[in-house]
């Protein structure tokens, strides 16, 4: 258990800003750990949106945990505004279904991907490939009888973050991609995920 007095330097990625209502931000730091922190002055929280990368130091005690020294070191490149709104999506979806202290490496090199490139012409497709990568990655499975869509969502587990750009896509792939996020879904029964959903469920 940690105490006061533990400082540590680390770096990490916002998910979630919770103003108005709470002065607290959801992070997902480079080793995968999701947790909430607060900082000692609100005007820190308000400069901390989703998608930016900072660094800081993190004292704990047994109730909450406290940012100091924090300094912002990536913003998202300019997008468009559906390619932010994925982008926060796919945060807020983090947010819903990383539990709080869980380990999540293999989200943080996907969300990795969704930061650092030009998401405006990404298609459709892609963004659907990355969401069912990063719910695999998170242990949520499609369940398919076929054998052939087995074999496929084997495939989208064997992805790895340096080929994700270069994984072809064709219309078969692309439906089975539309099946496994209907199937989350009515598995996950959420408003909030139908709506995080919506508009990468369309085709």
């Amino acid at each position: 258990m940690f105490k006061w007095g533990v400082v540590l330097k680390e770096s990490g990625l916002i998910l979630k800003n919770y103003l108005p209502n709470k002065y607290k931000v959801a992070i997902l730091n480079d080793r995968g750990e999701r947790f909430e922190a607060i900082a000692n002055l609100p005007a820190t929280i308000e400069k901390l949106r989703p998608g930016y990368r900072i660094t800081y130091t993190l004292l704990h005690s047994t109730q909450f945990a406290k940012f100091g020294d924090i300094e912002i070191t990536f913003v998202p490149k300019a997008v468009s505004y559906e390619s932010l709104k994925f982008l926060h999506q796919v945060l807020e979806l983090c947010v819903i279904i990383i539990p709080e202290g869980q380990i999540a490496s293999e989200a943080t090199d996907l969300l990795n991907i969704l930061t650092n490139h030009n998401t405006n012409n990404w298609s459709a497709a892609r963004r659907r490939l990355l969401i069912c990568c990063l719910l695999s990655s998170l242990g949520f499975y499609a369940e398919f009888n076929e054998y052939e869509l087995i074999y496929k969502v084997e495939q989208i587990s064997k992805i790895r973050p340096y080929d994700f750009m270069e994984f072809e896509i064709d219309l078969d792939f692309d439906r089975l991609l539309i099946d496994w996020i209907a199937n989350f879904i009515n598995t996950n029964v959420s408003p909030r995920l139908v709506a995080l959903f919506a508009s990468i469920y369309q085709i």
